[in-house]
């Protein structure tokens, strides 16, 4: 028997590389990096069974300022706090010496499931690390540099765009409050926390977007364009999860006040509008931050989805639902939540009682 202890030779007798092929997946056809090792493997023969293990880093700006490639998630987000990393088991080697002849495939990584940090030409780094011992000892590693041409923005292009979304917001939740003519100091701290809790502004910027808004409002007409000219923008640099956010954060501050003016009200239902929020979406959460006792004049399509252009069957339609919605809602542990059903079933009788006439 040899007892010997066991000496690590050189590494880079393995060898990699990758290849961008098709991936066929049901119906439908996409990208994946097909990664493929040859040469050989060192190893004592009673070893248990080793893993390759994939990582990918960005080496466009060069090797010592490189970038890393992070994991997108089942949502469609980037997940910061995973490097993309890709295992996959070789079983055990059945010598000390392992000899691969011929290229033989470890990993199919989708190019849908990597955040490359900008768009257009970019240089990829793959490391291939063979690993036993519960993935603590290295046996062996190959590296191999690819080209690839990125037609989706980057993460670092991403979180730009939601940074300039987000300063946007700030302006547009100003000229929402300054429907009133007055920002009260209340409004001011809400937007303040806002921005300390999802990106940095300073004080005089706040100031700044503060009198714009006021100026704004005192213009017939402008309020509107100006706030349009923003949702565009806004709607351009971000996800509708980030609109959702920001549609909120507007609703929150027109909230301050306690109650919500008709003109206060159309421009927010056409802010969801122009932000490409689904209107349904848009109810739902005016009805938990923005209740109907709040407002000043009620709108019946915000409030129960009647829209001007429907007949009386389509209203009755209508009504229903929101019916059945209200009224399951009759009971609840939440006051406020049982207090608003019984005013909104209050509501939809009355209204019943109008298309019936």
């Amino acid at each position: 028997m040899n007892t010997e202890p066991f000496t690590q030779p050189n590494l880079k007798n393995l060898n990699s590389r990758v290849r961008l092929i098709e991936d066929k997946h049901d119906s439908s056809i996409s990208q994946a990096f097909c990664v493929e090792i040859c040469g050989t493997i060192y190893a004592p023969a009673a070893r248990d069974s080793v893993i390759a293990e994939i990582s990918v880093t960005d080496t466009t700006n060069g090797v010592n300022k490189f970038k890393p490639v992070y994991a997108f998630i089942a949502n469609g987000q980037i997940d910061y706090s995973h490097v993309f990393c890709h295992t996959a088991g070789l079983g055990r080697l059945p010598a000390e010496v392992t000899t691969l002849p011929h290229w033989m495939p470890v990993a199919k990584i989708p190019v849908h499931r990597l955040a490359l940090p900008g768009a257009g030409k970019r240089n990829l780094q793959f490391t291939v690390s063979i690993l036993a011992g519960g993935g603590n000892t290295e046996l062996a590693y190959a590296v191999y540099g690819v080209v690839y041409e990125n037609f989706s923005l980057g993460y670092i292009e991403l979180e730009e765009n939601i940074h300039r979304a987000k300063t946007l917001a700030v302006r547009l939740a100003f000229v929402v409050a300054a429907t009133e003519k007055k920002i009260s100091p209340n409004v001011v701290a809400v937007i303040r926390n806002w921005t300390r809790n999802n990106m940095a502004l300073s004080g005089v910027s706040i100031a700044l977007n503060k009198l714009l808004a006021q100026t704004v409002a005192f213009l017939p007409g402008c309020a509107r364009i100006y706030s349009r000219a923003l949702c565009k923008k806004i709607t351009a640099a971000s996800s509708l999860k980030v609109r959702c956010d920001i549609i909120e954060f507007c609703l929150r501050v027109a909230g301050i006040g306690g109650i919500i003016a008709f003109e206060q009200l159309l421009l927010l239902k056409n802010i969801a509008n122009w932000l490409e929020i689904h209107r349904e979406r848009f109810r739902s959460m005016l009805e938990n931050i923005l209740p109907l006792r709040m407002h000043e004049i009620g709108d019946m399509e915000i409030s129960l989805g009647i829209a001007a252009d429907m007949d009386n069957g389509q209203i009755c339609q209508q009504l229903s639902k929101e019916y059945r919605k209200w009224n399951a809602r009759v009971i609840n542990r939440n006051p406020d939540i049982e207090n608003q059903a019984e005013h909104m079933l209050k509501l939809i009788a009355d209204i019943r009682d109008e298309c019936a006439e």
